[in-house]
This record gives structure tokens, sequence and C-alpha cells, in this order.
């Protein structure tokens, strides 16, 4: 049984080029805007597209705060864990739809499947953007991404995590899965 592991809400900007099974810490507010393509997304239509990257870097979101775009971070991604260790699926979409007047209505699905197929945790219809933004060229890190750390019981194995955003504006779904093992130890 995975656990959602509570933490505090704050707005970010950022983006990036990058590199499960579980305890749900909670829910990390962040706002990230960039102007590097993403690396990793899977689209479905319309040019709009999600990248989901599993980290156990909790302070990524600090660093884009006080990062100007020119030289943004990279977050770490994270492919094994040990139970109670905490990581976080950040979410990143480009390529979403603007009204006239700059909102955008961005959401998501998350699930972590376990070794066997069965779902460890679902959630749905988080939302991940819905504000005014000044273009339409970033890529955006949701402003809720959650903080998950597998418990004992928990069988090692590779889980999966799957996730689909949707853009309500521009009527449009991306989906992107990545996986993360959960080790029984570290090895060096």
């Amino acid at each position: 049984m995975m656990i959602l592991v509570k933490a505090g809400s704050d707005r970010y900007s950022g983006i990036f080029r990058l590199f499960l099974p579980l305890r749900l810490i909670g829910i990390s507010g962040l706002f990230i805007t960039a102007l590097i393509p993403l690396a990793s997304a899977r689209a479905e239509g319309g040019g709009f597209e999600a990248a989901v990257v599993p980290s156990v870097d909790t302070f990524f979101h600090e660093r884009w705060r006080f990062t100007i775009t020119e030289s943004m971070p990279r977050v770490s991604r994270t492919d094994r864990v040990v139970r109670g260790q905490t990581f976080i699926p950040y979410v990143l979409m480009k390529g979403y739809r603007r009204t006239d007047d700059g909102r955008i209505d961005l959401s998501y699905d998350i699930r972590v499947v376990k070794p066997d197929g069965a779902a460890l945790l679902v959630r749905q219809n988080v939302p991940a953007v819905q504000s005014r933004i000044e273009r339409d060229d970033l890529v955006l890190l949701s402003v809720n991404n959650l903080r998950l750390a597998f418990q004992p019981r928990d069988a090692a194995g590779r889980y999966a995590v799957e996730i689909t955003v949707r853009d309500a504006i521009g009527q449009t779904v991306a989906s992107d899965r990545s996986f993360i093992e959960l080790a029984d130890e570290m090895s060096g």
C-alpha cells in the first residue's frame, strides 16, 4: 500500500529534459515554466505532450523557483528506491492551448501499477495548471505533484507510473509511463 506524504504547497517556475509503490506523502504545489522541449514525452494528438519523471530530488521545485530560465536546473530521474524512501513523479506538459485571454486548464490522472499488474495507487483529476500564462511555448510543471513512498508490505519489483494529462481548452490528451524499481536494499 502506497502512502501519500503530506507536503507544503508553493508556486514555482522551470522545465527540462530528463534522466515508484508507495506511501502517499503529499501534494507539492509547483508552477514551472521552461523553454526546453520535453525529451521523453509521448503525445496523443495536436502536439500536446506530457512526461512523468520519478525523482528522489524533493527540492527540485525550490531550485526551479529561484533559477532564471537561461540556466535551468535538471531533475535526475530515479529508477530505484527502497521502502520508506520518498520520491516524486514530476508531471510536465507542453503544447497546450490557451484561451484568448491566456487561460489554460490542465489536469491529470496518475496510476502506480504493481509488478503483478494490479493498481497500487490511483488519483484522478489532479489539477495540474489552471491559470493565465503569457506564452504557449513553455514547458509547464504541474502545480500538484504527489510525494510517494513504498510501505514495508509492498512487494519488491518493477512498478509502472502512468499519467494521462487532459487539456480542457485544447480538448486533447497526452500520456506517459515511467518505471521505478522497489529494491529490498540499495546496492552501491
